[in-house]
């Protein structure tokens, strides 16, 4: 069975589209999927084209909540390079980074990041929903994200974001405080950014985002980083 990448419902193998409603079908795992003999995938969180990331319960702990994601490219170069990033991210320790606990290679090829979960939405998403927000509140969220690039960018080698985007920041609802990271190699890993609470603010960004999405062309600098998120920060007020 494989899961629609919309809906999170059940399809047979064979199927091309989601009976349930339309959506084309990518090959995902089913629903309740045990992955290690531990982590039972419930449904799909999000899909790109090189990956997935899946809700998913840890049942050696309690059936916590985790978010795992799946690298769809079985390439030796794509499984070389994921499982570098892993390493790396695995190190990262920040309030607004969510932190990597696990990662491993299910038979087939296919590659999984075992991350914390925090539930939430996108900037993004929230935008759509709520329409321009307050500049105050807006600046402050800013300010995290940038906190959390400046230690990326410190690490060594650097830890370069390369995909800063609205939709790539993640809100979550005041009173959680959660780490968050993402997958990248040493010169070309990636995050995507959240940040920490504002005591003046119902909600807060919280951990920078990491999806399984391997990168090509040239790398960025950090500091050119920065400058593209007061550009995000102008676009939501």
């Amino acid at each position: 069975m494989q899961m629609c990448p919309q809906c999170s419902r059940d399809n047979l193998d064979p199927a091309r589209f989601c009976g349930a409603c339309g959506e084309p079908l990518q090959g995902l795992l089913g629903v309740n999927t045990l992955l290690q003999s531990r982590y039972r995938v419930t449904k799909v969180l999000g899909c790109g084209g090189m990956g997935a990331v899946y809700y998913t319960l840890d049942t050696r702990l309690g059936n916590r909540p985790v978010a795992v994601k799946e690298n769809l490219d079985t390439s030796p170069q794509a499984q070389a390079q994921f499982q570098r990033e892993a390493l790396i991210l695995a190190q990262l320790r920040h309030p607004n980074l969510p932190a990597v606990s696990d990662h491993f290679v299910e038979s087939g090829g296919r590659q999984y990041l075992v991350m914390d979960y925090v539930e939430g939405e996108s900037l993004e998403t929230m935008v759509q929903r709520q329409g321009p927000l307050p500049e105050t509140q807006v600046l402050a969220w800013i300010g995290q994200v940038l906190n959390a690039l400046d230690y990326l960018h410190s690490q060594s080698p650097p830890v370069i974001h390369r995909d800063i985007k609205p939709g790539n920041i993640g809100v979550y609802a005041a009173g959680y405080s959660h780490h968050r990271t993402q997958p990248g190699p040493p010169r070309q890993p990636h995050t995507h950014p959240t940040a920490n609470a504002h005591p003046s603010g119902r909600w807060r960004p919280v951990g920078v985002r990491h999806r399984p999405r391997w990168f090509h062309g040239d790398l960025h600098h950090p500091t050119r980083r920065h400058r593209a998120a007061p550009a995000h920060a102008q676009q939501r007020l």
